[in-house]
Parts: C-alpha cells; structure tokens; sequence
C-alpha cells in the first residue's frame, strides 16, 4: 500500500515552495486576488447577516448565520484568493 502522507521535511519543502511562489507573484496579480479575498469575505458576510436578520430566535439565527459565513471562505479556497492570515506562513520560506 502506498504512502499518502507527506513526511514533515516534505511539508515543510511543500510551504517553502509555496511561500517562494507568493513572494514573487506580481503585484497587479496580488491586488485582484487580495480584492477578490476581501469580496469573498464580504459576500459571506452579508449573507450571513441577510438569513440571520429575519429569525426572531436568537439561538437559531447565530445557527443560520455560523452556517452560512464559511461560504465565503469556502469561495476564497475554491475560485482563489489571498488573505492576511493565509501569507502569515511566507516567513518559513
């Protein structure tokens, strides 16, 4: 049976790599991503707010409204993005 798991000195060449790519992305691409990123927060956000608005139980409407936020960042892995917190790990490479 095969390994599917990386080794952590692979793990650790697999960030270096990936901190390497985004430190020589260009700038006009790091802006539409970061834009991007922020929307795809923001449109989480909203839609969160939007269904929870509407429910007078407040257990229900923090349910409905912890549910659906993690679109967003479902959004930002999915069609891509670059946040803050995801470039806190450049400093291994």
């Amino acid at each position: 049976m095969e390994n599917m798991f990386n080794t952590p000195k692979q793990s650790a060449e697999i960030k270096i790599s990936e901190g390497q790519g985004k430190a020589t992305m260009p700038l006009g691409k790091m802006i539409i991503l970061a834009l991007l990123g922020g929307a795809f927060i923001a449109f989480g956000g909203a839609c969160s707010s939007t269904a929870a608005f509407g429910i007078s139980n407040v257990g229900l409407a923090r349910l409905v409204s912890g549910v659906i936020f993690p679109v967003g960042l479902i959004l930002i892995v999915v069609c891509g993005g670059e946040l803050f917190t995801g470039n806190c790990l450049i400093i291994i490479g």
